[in-house]
């Protein structure tokens, strides 16, 4: 049973804390957001931190919720329940922390992906570091719970580790095929070499102008081009690019129903699809990569299918920002392709991944724009 105290029972905690001038003064002088929580995980005191930042609501009506609910989660309303009972909180690293303190009675630190609704229709992502301690005191079961938003920090360390190793090594490419440029006079190994030197350049180019894009979209002033566009031309292009860039040698099987075209906006749909392919390549430990296009309706389906499996833990944070498998500076290739594929292509991206079959992301699409 997820109990919780009335709101008589909440405003009563609250005025206990708010009579000790000491702690009003210790807290509102934090630059972050400090809470106090009962043992029932619901806020009874809170400062003013980072309040425009994250876009909390006033204090009176933050009093009682549970921090996953202060900070709109979108996964804070699908259980009666609220913050704290749904599957996604059991990855949640601000949930655990709450739970770590109160069965080890010990200071805490943990890292939490927040995806929170703006306006009911979009969502904006948060990278948060969490400080949860016992709060001592009159009230010995009351949790300390700090909060500071360390999103530039997770994105200085993607823009690190894009420039300092992506980049460097396609750059790096790029100069030897020129190089040996210099060391042949046979005209078609010239050729095949300057082809070799200007795909990988346009392969640096092409993750600076992602990176941009990227910045764009989550301003939510990215700009779109609709266009008629040949699907499986798009998608032989996505192919040739992931083949060349990726650094295991992969084999894309490519299936389509129909030549099929489609009204959307090439330079963002292409990236969708990129990064689909490329996700799938890397989890595919060498084997084949299927993708397939097919009419579904009104629209189109696009399915990327490899044979490795996401466990469950995996499964709840895929889309998070900065989530990711594969270390620090990673984690936006699922975020974006659910940006871009959703909020700018008017698309649906959704996944399915088991032991049996391993794992296919689904891109549904419209044919037309409207």
């Amino acid at each position: 049973m997820d109990s919780r105290l009335s709101q008589k029972q909440i405003s009563r905690q609250s005025e206990e804390l708010a009579q000790n001038s000491a702690i009003q003064g210790l807290f509102h002088l934090l630059p972050y957001l400090v809470l106090v929580l009962n043992k029932e995980r619901q806020i009874i005191y809170s400062n003013n931190g980072l309040l425009q930042v994250l876009g909390i609501v006033p204090l009176h009506e933050r009093l009682g919720c549970r921090p996953g609910e202060m900070l709109r989660c979108i996964h804070s309303s699908k259980t009666p329940g609220g913050c704290g009972t749904t599957p996604y909180c059991t990855v949640c690293g601000a949930n655990m922390a709450i739970l770590e303190v109160q069965q080890t009675g010990q200071s805490v630190y943990r890292e939490c992906l927040l995806t929170a609704s703006a306006d009911g229709r979009q969502t904006q992502s948060h990278e948060l570091s969490i400080h949860a301690m016992p709060a001592g005191g009159a009230n010995p079961e009351a949790i300390l719970f700090m909060i500071r938003d360390i999103s530039e920090e997770k994105r200085k360390k993607v823009l690190e580790q894009l420039f300092l190793h992506d980049l460097l090594n396609s750059a790096g490419a790029a100069r030897g095929f020129m190089e040996l440029t210099h060391m042949t006079e046979n005209l078609p190994e010239l050729q095949e070499l300057c082809g070799c030197a200007k795909d990988a350049v346009e392969l640096i180019i092409g993750e600076i102008q992602g990176q941009r894009d990227l910045l764009h979209a989550e301003k939510g002033d990215l700009a779109v081009n609709p266009e008629t566009i040949s699907l499986n031309a798009l998608i032989r292009s996505a192919v040739d690019t992931v083949q060349n860039a990726v650094e295991l040698p992969i084999d894309i099987d490519y299936r389509w129903d129909e030549e099929l075209d489609l009204v959307s906006d090439r330079v963002l749909l292409r990236r969708v699809v990129t990064n689909m392919l490329k996700n799938a390549a890397e989890a595919s430990g060498g084997q084949t990569v299927h993708i397939r296009t097919a009419r579904q309706g009104d629209g189109i389906a696009i399915e990327v299918r490899n044979s490795g499996y996401m466990s469950r833990e995996v499964q709840l944070q895929l889309f998070k920002r900065s989530f990711s498998t594969k270390g620090e500076g990673r984690g936006y290739g699922t975020y974006g392709m659910k940006l871009f594929g959703e909020r700018y292509l008017k698309g649906k991206i959704r996944f399915v991944s088991t032991p049996e079959s391993g794992t296919a992301f689904t891109f549904l699409l419209p044919l037309e724009w409207n």
